[in-house]
């Protein structure tokens, strides 16, 4: 039936192997993503593809997938994006070489399909496919016609490719040198004994070899033993950590900050609340830490796992520290 014909349509084309970029463009089907309907979803080789046309193809790719699993909008559109770049491509070269088809090459790919050229509605009384019986089918049902020319369009570049196909065949040439030394090397046995002597079983100082032996050799294999010019370079390295005398300085800086000081500004004794004391955490952080402020909430799962059940036991205004993490030592409050 027409039915059965058209949900397996997608059969008339065979694969074309091109290795090409996946382009998604499922947004490009949706009703609601557009103030207005585009007219094209892209251009391969200067040619449009028209949007409409595109749409129903993805539309019936979803309808009438055949692999059992269900098929999202993206990824119809991704697979009939791919199908129309393969189709433009190879539709190129055709036109390059000047390949034309005829009806007759059309109606021998149509019969190929054993869902067209082995369905009862098409075949004669001797069960064989009727070209006049399958036209007649469509004039009887104009309402398939549209879709018949489609399948007609994919039928037509089928036989292209399958010209294409041969004229690459035909193309490959074997010699009878080519031919006689496959064969021979396929059939031609020969059987023979045989022993091994490994290197290994010669000692080193059984054989003088002189140095000019050795270059002589080596200037018979020039390119073999060429090699990039190099350098040898000696170096001492000399690491970038601080002292136990750094960080007991550190220490000490970092425990100052902990209490009240005062320090002499301006002509006049300042004091300076210690972080303990500070009501101006953001302030006092800012002045004093390599880190800046940060006001978020930080989970436990987040803070140093060594220190974490002591820092979340704190109550408010409660100072921890000074301790070390990863490569700063801190207070925390």
């Amino acid at each position: 039936t027409q039915s059965t014909w058209g949900n397996r349509s997608g059969l008339l084309l065979l694969a074309i192997g091109f290795a090409l970029f996946a382009f998604i463009i499922g947004e490009a089907i949706q009703s609601g993503g557009f103030n207005r309907q585009p007219r094209e979803v892209g251009s391969v080789n200067g040619k449009d593809i028209a949007y409409e046309e595109f749409r129903l193809k993805v539309a019936e790719l979803e309808k009438n997938n055949q692999n059992g699993q269900p098929m999202s909008a993206i990824q119809a559109s991704n697979q009939i994006w791919n199908q129309e770049v393969s189709i433009a491509l190879i539709a190129a070269e055709f036109e390059k070489l000047g390949l034309r088809v005829g009806k007759k090459h059309i109606v021998e790919v149509f019969k190929a399909d054993p869902n067209i050229g082995q369905n009862p509605a098409f075949l004669n009384a001797a069960g064989k496919f009727d070209e006049k019986k399958f036209e007649d089918y469509f004039k009887a049902n104009p309402e398939g016609m549209t879709a018949f020319k489609e399948r007609e369009k994919n039928a037509e570049l089928n036989a292209k490719y399958q010209i294409y196909n041969s004229l690459v065949k035909g193309a490959l040439f074997t010699t009878d040198a080519e031919g006689k030394f496959k064969y021979e090397a396929e059939n031609n046995k020969v059987s023979f004994d045989f022993v091994t002597v490994p290197y290994s079983s010669i000692k080193d100082s059984d054989v003088k070899i002189t140095d000019e032996e050795i270059v002589a050799y080596m200037k018979t294999k020039e390119k073999k033993f060429k090699a990039e010019e190099s350098r040898e370079i000696e170096y001492v390295l000399v690491e970038d950590k601080p002292s136990a005398a750094d960080e007991a300085e550190i220490k000490n800086k970092i425990n100052s900050l902990l209490s009240t000081r005062v320090e002499f500004r301006d002509g006049k004794n300042d004091t300076i609340p210690g972080f303990k004391a500070a009501t101006n955490n953001a302030e006092f952080v800012n002045m004093n830490s390599d880190i800046p402020f940060d006001s978020t909430y930080i989970a436990k799962q987040d803070l140093p796992a060594e220190h974490a059940d002591k820092l979340f036991a704190l109550a408010t205004g409660d100072v921890y520290g000074p301790y070390q993490f990863s490569n700063y030592y801190c207070i925390s409050k």
